[in-house]
C-alpha cells in the first residue's frame, strides 16, 4: 500500500464533518486534485466542492453564480480569490464555479445581482484577495456606475477577517471627495485594515481631498510589504512602513504644475528614505530626482529613468545588490558607467537605447551573471552627424549574444529585426538553430507574432535532450501562447514574471505588487 493509499483510508475513518474542516484549510487546487486522486471517496467529496470554490475569475456579471453563492455558505466560504475584471480582460482564463450553479436560473435585476454579491462575500471567511476593475459594460446593460452598489460591496468586503491582498482600479472611488462616498457617508474603504499588498490605480487617489484618508488607511496596514499608489499621492512622505518590499509610484496626472511638482517631489523622497527596506521600485517619472547616496541601501530591482541613478552613484560605502534594472531613458553606454552597483548580482537587464555596439560586449563582461536580457530591434548609428536607426546584422547580434555566457532567456524584436522579419521564417529558424548553439543555456525567446486577446507576443521554447551519457542528443524549439499574466516587449523586465496569483493577470504596473517577482520568467 502506497504512502497516498494509507493517507487517503486515515481520512475515510474520520467524521464528514472533520473530513470537511481538513480540506476547508487547503488552499491550492492542485493539492486539492492530488487529494481526489487517491481514491474515488475522496474524489466524490473533493470535486466540485473544494477544487470549484477557491478562487472566482469573472469578466461578466455571472447573476446565477452570485445567487448561488449568496444560497450556500458551506461552498462560498472556502473561496480565497475573487477578480472582478472587465469583459475585455483576457489576460487570464476564468474560473468560477459551475458543476453546482442553477444555469437556468432567469436573470435578475442589477439590485438583486449586488446585494447577492455582498451576501456571498460576507460568507467568504477566507478570503485573503479581491481584485476590482470597476468599469460600465454596456453589453450587459449597465451604461453608468451605480457607486452606491461601489460603497455596498467594500463594506460587504470590510469584514472579511482575512483579507491581505486588496487591487481597485477603473472607476472604484471616483465618487470620493474629501473621504466621502455616496449620500456624503465615510468610504467604507478606510475601514479595511491588516492587508499586506495594496494597489490603487487611478485618478481618485491622486485627488488631493481625498489623500489624508489614504495616508490613515495605508498606515491601518502598518505590516504592508507591497504597495502601489499614485506618486503624485499628498502627505506619501509621512508614511513610515517597517516591513515595505515592493513599491510602485505610476505617474496618473501626466504633466504636473511647475509650483507643485517641487513639494510632490520631496515627498516621494522622503518616503523613499524612511523606507529604506525596499528592494523592489518601479518609479514612472518623467523628470529625474536627484536621490540622497544613502537611499535604498537593499535596492535590488529598479525601474525608473538614468536620473534616480545619478543619486545612488554618488554613495561612497553602498554597493546595492541590483538583481533586475530597466532604465527607460539610458543608453548602452551610461550603463557601463555604473560604478556603485555590485557587477556580480545583477541577473536581468533591458537596455533601451544602444548607441555603440561595442558596449553591448562590454556590458556583457562587466555583468557577466546577466541570465535574462531584453534589447531593442535597432540600435543607434552616426551617419554625417546625424543619429540614425539602423537594424543589427545578423553575425553581429549572435555574437553579442553569445558574449552573455549565462544567457537563459532573450527578449525584444532585436532577431527578427536583424533576420528581416515575419516574412523570413526560414531564415528565422537557420538563426535560431545558430543561436542555440552559440548560447547553451538559452531556453526562451520572444517570437515575432502576438497573442492578442493576452496583449503579448508568443514565446519560443527551447527544449535540450541529453542521453544516458550526458551528452545532447536533440534539440528542438516549440511557439508557445504567453502564459497568463507575462507583458512583454515594451514592458518593464520586472513586469514580466508572474508575482502574485491574482496580481498577475492584471496590468503591468500590478503585477509589481506581488512575491515571486525576482525569480520568475
Amino acid at each position: 500500500m502506497t504512502h497516498a493509499q494509507i493517507i487517503s483510508r486515515s481520512l475515510s475513518l474520520l467524521p464528514p464533518e472533520i473530513i470537511e474542516l481538513i480540506l476547508s484549510e487547503i488552499d491550492q487546487v492542485p493539492d486539492l486534485l492530488s487529494l481526489a486522486y487517491t481514491s474515488r471517496d475522496n474524489a466524490n467529496i473533493v470535486i466540485p466542492n473544494h477544487t470549484e470554490y477557491r478562487k472566482i475569475r469573472t469578466r461578466t456579471p455571472m447573476p446565477a453564480m452570485w445567487f448561488h453563492l449568496a444560497q450556500r455558505a458551506d461552498l462560498s466560504r472556502n473561496i480565497r480569490e475573487v477578480q472582478l475584471c472587465t469583459r475585455q480582460d483576457y489576460t487570464a482564463p476564468d474560473r468560477y464555479p459551475v458543476s453546482l450553479v442553477d444555469s437556468s436560473l432567469k436573470e435578475e435585476n442589477e439590485e438583486e445581482r449586488i446585494n447577492n454579491i455582498c451576501t456571498a462575500l460576507r460568507h467568504m471567511k477566507r478570503l485573503t484577495t479581491f481584485v476590482w476593475q470597476y468599469e460600465a459594460d454596456i453589453k450587459a446593460g449597465l451604461r453608468t456606475l451605480d457607486h452606491r452598489h461601489e460603497d455596498m460591496i467594500l463594506t460587504s468586503l470590510s469584514q472579511a477577517p482575512n483579507l491581505r491582498h486588496l487591487m481597485l482600479r477603473g472607476q472604484c472611488g471616483a465618487h470620493v471627495r474629501d473621504g466621502k462616498g455616496t449620500r456624503r457617508r465615510s468610504y467604507p474603504l478606510w475601514t479595511i485594515n491588516n492587508l499586506e499588498s495594496l494597489c490603487l490605480l487611478g485618478a481618485v487617489w491622486a485627488n488631493k481631498s481625498n489623500s489624508a484618508h489614504i495616508i490613515r488607511f495605508i498606515q491601518r496596514s502598518p505590516n504592508i510589504k507591497h504597495l502601489e499608489v499614485p506618486m503624485e499621492l499628498d502627505g506619501l512622505g509621512t508614511c513610515h512602513l517597517p516591513c515595505l518590499r515592493r513599491v510602485g509610484l505610476p505617474l496618473t496626472l501626466g504633466a504636473i504644475a511647475t509650483s507643485l511638482h517641487g513639494a510632490m517631489t520631496n515627498s516621494v523622497i522622503r518616503f523613499l528614505q524612511c523606507n529604506s527596506n525596499i528592494e523592489v521600485l518601479n518609479w514612472n517619472t518623467v523628470a529625474s530626482y536627484l536621490l540622497p547616496p544613502d537611499a535604498l541601501p537593499n535596492l535590488r530591482c529598479l525601474s525608473s529613468n538614468s536620473g534616480i541613478v545619478a543619486g545612488l552613484e554618488m554613495s561612497e560605502s553602498t554597493r546595492r545588490p541590483i538583481e533586475c534594472l530597466d532604465l527607460w531613458d539610458a543608453d548602452a553606454d551610461r550603463l557601463t558607467e555604473l560604478q556603485n552597483f555590485d557587477s556580480s548580482t545583477l541577473r536581468k537587464l533591458k537596455i533601451a537605447n544602444v548607441r555603440s555596439l561595442e558596449s553591448l560586449h562590454i556590458i556583457a563582461q562587466k555583468f557577466a551573471g546577466i541570465t535574462w536580457l531584453w534589447l531593442p530591434g535597432k540600435y543607434m548609428q552616426n551617419c554625417s552627424n546625424r543619429w540614425i536607426l539602423v537594424e543589427y546584422e545578423l553575425p553581429q547580434l549572435l555574437d553579442i549574444l553569445s558574449s552573455f555566457r549565462n544567457l537563459e532567456v532573450f527578449r525584444g524584436p532585436a532577431l527578427w529585426e536583424a533576420v528581416g522579419g515575419d516574412s523570413k521564417k526560414e531564415q528565422m529558424h537557420i538563426a535560431i538553430i545558430d543561436l542555440i548553439e552559440r548560447c547553451p543555456r538559452l531556453r526562451q525567446l520572444d517570437h515575432c507574432s502576438s497573442y492578442e486577446k493576452r496583449k503579448a507576443v508568443k514565446l519560443i521554447k527551447i527544449h535540450r535532450k541529453k542521453g544516458m551519457n550526458g551528452e545532447l542528443e536533440r534539440v528542438w524549439y516549440e511557439v508557445q501562447r504567453p502564459p497568463p499574466g507575462y507583458v512583454s516587449r515594451s514592458a518593464m523586465i520586472l513586469i514580466t514574471i508572474q508575482f502574485h496569483p491574482v496580481f498577475s493577470t492584471t496590468l503591468p504596473y500590478v503585477v509589481l505588487l506581488f512575491p515571486q517577482i525576482l525569480y520568475g520568467v
